[in-house]
């Protein structure tokens, strides 16, 4: 970076011609006949030339970077619609040749036959923790269903494949794939949790007690909503937790968790008992 600052160079700049370009235009500046006696010309030289043979040596052995390691993914929410899956990966770091400048997200959607870019994950200012990220630092991302509306065909598949790729000043590197299964989504959430639950644990009071006929009602409400194409999940925020936790407690559904992860397990088992009646 210095070597480029000092020859004048964009920082994105990789090829050896505009090394040159730049270091002969230089030269010319310092050259006797234009600047006459200067007693710092040839310091100045000295550090053009160096600057020279550092781009020259890193240009020349630089190369793409290798794909990222162990693609994995996890589901954060599986609620239709707001649906959530955190990717994670590992960088290879191996080649000092092949440094990783950022990182490229794609998914591949029918509705267009190809993979779209959905972000670009570089080092920048984090607002959140006062400070620059590096590259070490960025190895995960968060799917998210509510921020793809360019992809409205995404997860509308049984399946989808995500792609994240690596990429420098050289190129990119091939790409490392992993495929969704958005019809076991659910099934997968729920088993994790009723693992979560199979050790008893004290949990402080969630509220006053829920009547057998409130649990009745709310039940009724629900599935007329889904029933009917109604915003549930938004009917369920507006009731308290206490009532949520008592409904799941019912049907044998755990109940721990915030209240989002209440609505999003009612909404699961709404469908799930509607199918089964």
């Amino acid at each position: 970076m210095r070597a480029k600052a000092i020859l004048g160079l964009q920082v994105g700049v990789n090829e050896v011609s505009l090394v040159h370009q730049a270091f002969r235009s230089l030269m010319r500046k310092l050259h006797p006949d234009r600047i006459g006696n200067c007693p710092k010309a040839a310091q100045a030289i000295d550090l053009l030339q160096e600057a020279k043979q550092l781009c020259e040596k890193a240009f020349s052995q630089l190369q793409p970077p290798n794909p990222p390691q162990g693609l994995s993914s996890t589901v954060l929410c599986a609620a239709p619609g707001r649906r959530r899956i955190r990717l994670d990966w590992t960088p290879d770091m191996n080649s000092l040749a092949a440094p990783v400048r950022r990182y490229l997200v794609a998914a591949l959607d029918p509705a267009y036959g190809q993979a779209l870019t959905i972000t670009v994950l570089e080092p920048e200012y984090n607002e959140t923790l006062k400070r620059f990220t590096t590259i070490e630092e960025l190895t995960t991302y968060d799917l998210a269903e509510e921020e793809l509306s360019k992809l409205p065909s995404f997860f509308q598949q049984a399946h989808g494949i995500i792609r994240v790729a690596a990429e420098n000043e050289v190129g990119q590197s091939s790409w490392s794939s992993i495929q969704l299964t958005f019809s076991r989504m659910v099934v997968s959430s729920v088993c994790k949790l009723s693992r979560k639950e199979e050790k008893p644990k004290r949990l402080a009071p969630s509220g006053p007690a829920v009547s057998s006929r409130e649990r009745r009602d709310f039940e009724a409400t629900a599935h007329s909503l889904r029933d009917q194409g109604g915003e549930l999940c938004a009917w369920l925020r507006k009731q308290s937790k206490a009532l949520l936790s008592g409904w799941l407690k019912s049907q044998g559904w755990p109940t721990t968790g915030s209240k989002d992860e209440l609505v999003d397990r009612v909404a699961f088992a709404v469908g799930a008992v509607s199918k089964v009646k």
